[in-house]
């Protein structure tokens, strides 16, 4: 996404208090860190929750590469952070132990 873009969106969540950037959802809540329970999210994870909740975040977000009507990638292979807890459900016992050490985050 070019910057000027990512500001203009996303830009009026993000707020400096003591020195410090905080960020805040659509509901006006501080965002907290997933991997740091109880501290406030770092502005990278703070905007990737935000643009995880963006209703047109498929058309922001940067294309696969593979080419076709029906390509897709996984989550794993585009970078994705987090995984839908169905989805990791759906995986064999050794998949789902590979997604947790490559430190994937289930989420509901």
């Amino acid at each position: 996404i070019p910057a000027d873009m990512l500001q203009a969106r996303f830009g009026q969540s993000f707020k400096v208090e003591d020195g410090k950037v905080v960020a805040y959802d659509g509901s006006g809540n501080k965002i907290y860190s997933r991997s740091k329970p109880g501290e406030l999210a770092v502005f990278d994870e703070a905007l990737e929750f935000l643009v995880e909740q963006y209703p047109q975040k498929d058309h922001i977000l940067k294309a696969s590469g593979n080419q076709g009507g029906g390509s897709r990638q996984s989550q794993h292979s585009i970078g994705q952070k987090t995984m839908k807890r169905d989805a990791f459900s759906s995986l064999s016992p050794t998949d789902q132990q590979s997604t947790l050490k490559d430190g994937i985050t289930i989420v509901d």
